[in-house]
């Protein structure tokens, strides 16, 4: 599964517009990486470009902008932790956090040798050209924050969305639709309304993208049928078949095309037409046209409740559920049962 970016940071810091690069399938030593703030390089022999960043303040900030190729990445931080303190460290893009974690394993070393060297791991992170990647953590006691450098490996290119046509009577029949055959049509077939109950007939998405969809039909002139349209129960469209230049039949000049423009569709959304048909004009559907217009958007993520501890307390903020926290920098005393 993609890793998702659903946590908040615990740091406020000033706006952030880091000019180093950060490469996939190569290291980024954390020394090329631009610094916002709390980070200074520093040398020795035991990180792997002979350098590393070292907090000089409470908080530290550092970043780059990725120049790879859109697509999922499995990103390593290289690190030393110490056993002299616990330090905190969080991993961002585009300011959202992807991973935060403690620097609090006590089998290393109180200084920088070979001994304290760890690597954290995100996996299946999806990354863009041009996305914002940052650090940013809080040393503790006399573990310093000692970051030595970025790993990302060679990435799963993200699936482009693909334009594609769907026949109408392929479709999956709900209620009093028939498949009938035309010679006009596309597929010499089209899905029919033959009752007088209302017709529905229902496609599951196989791709996700933004697409423009063109509903293929017969708007003859000896009726006005009306069709609807909606995704995963939510109507979208609605209109009537009111055409006058055509024909009576369903034949070539009566052939008409109704687009629903910049739909955001995700694999598994449902798209349903129902309608009913009018006079002599029984609701004949011919076709879906889908063109792929791009990505779909990442689906929005309501923030999670999320504390943190600070010497003997504990700070909390609650989600409001509306894409806000309450309550950040409430402080709770730990002391004793909670």
């Amino acid at each position: 599964m993609p890793m998702s970016l659903s946590q908040l940071s615990i740091f406020d810091f000033p706006n952030f517009s880091p000019a180093a690069n950060i490469s996939s399938g190569a290291r980024t030593e954390a020394e090329s990486l631009s610094i916002g703030l709390g980070f200074q390089v520093k040398s020795n022999p035991h990180p792997s470009g002979g350098k590393y960043l070292e907090a000089n303040a409470q908080g530290s900030q550092a970043g780059g902008i990725f120049s790879g190729v859109s697509g999922y990445y499995d990103l390593g931080l290289g690190y030393f932790d110490e056993s002299d303190g616990s330090a905190y460290m969080e991993i961002l893009v585009n300011g959202a956090v992807a991973a935060a974690f403690e620097w609090d394993d006590p089998s290393g070393t109180a200084i920088v040798t070979a001994a304290a060297r760890r690597e954290y791991v995100i996996s299946d992170l999806e990354l863009h050209h041009g996305d914002v990647i940052e650090i940013r953590g809080a040393s503790d006691g006399g573990e310093p924050l000692r970051t030595d450098y970025l790993d990302l490996s060679e990435g799963t290119p993200l699936e482009t969305a693909q334009s594609f046509d769907v026949e109408a009577e392929s479709l999956h029949i709900l209620s009093g639709f028939a498949v009938v055959r035309n010679g006009a049509a596309s597929g010499s077939q089209v899905l029919q309304h033959g009752s007088s109950t209302v017709a529905r007939a229902s496609y599951t998405m196989e791709e996700s993208g933004t697409f423009d969809l063109t509903i293929n039909y017969f708007d003859e002139t000896d009726g006005v049928s009306e069709l609807w349209v909606s995704v995963n129960g939510r109507e979208i469209d609605r209109f009537d078949w009111d055409g006058t230049s055509g024909s009576a039949l369903a034949n070539s000049a009566s052939k008409a095309a109704r687009l629903l423009a910049g739909l955001e569709l995700r694999a598994g959304d449902v798209i349903e037409l129902a309608g009913h048909g009018d006079g002599g004009e029984p609701l004949r559907i011919d076709s879906l046209s889908f063109e792929a217009k791009g990505a779909v958007d990442p689906e929005p993520v309501s923030p999670p409740d999320i504390w943190y501890e600070d010497g003997d307390y504990v700070v909390v903020a609650l989600n409001d559920g509306h894409g806000g926290v309450h309550g950040s920098g409430d402080r709770h005393s730990h002391r004793g049962d909670l």
